[in-house]
């Protein structure tokens, strides 16, 4: 079943993840790998290496960013970050929070 957060990102995004699902599926197959053996690999099931390959909104980050680490696409998440802290100034009004907020599990 969609959530209503699967239908309310903004195009460029959902154009994004279906580029990166697909960047998934050319890796997986250009390595001679199966849907089952990456699946089985990586301890998901293939339903959500599917999911992944097609660009679901669904699919766990960690996952995802497993999958491509597993077909040799492991630089992605440094990229962001690189990518980021280039095109930002850095951040000098960091305090400490006191006190317990309603999120401390």
């Amino acid at each position: 079943m969609k959530t209503k957060a699967h239908t309310t990102l903004p195009t460029p995004v959902t154009d994004e993840l279906q580029r990166v699902g697909l960047a998934l599926r050319r890796a997986r197959v250009a390595r001679g790998e199966s849907q089952a053996a990456l699946a089985d690999r990586l301890g998901v099931s293939e339903r959500t290496l599917r999911e992944a390959e097609k660009g679901d909104p669904g699919v766990a980050v960690g996952t995802l960013f497993g999958l491509l680490w597993a077909v040799g696409l492991s630089g992605t998440g440094a990229e962001l970050i690189r990518r980021v802290d280039g095109n930002t100034a850095p951040v000098t009004n960091l305090r400490a929070r006191r006190g317990k907020a309603l999120d401390d599990f």
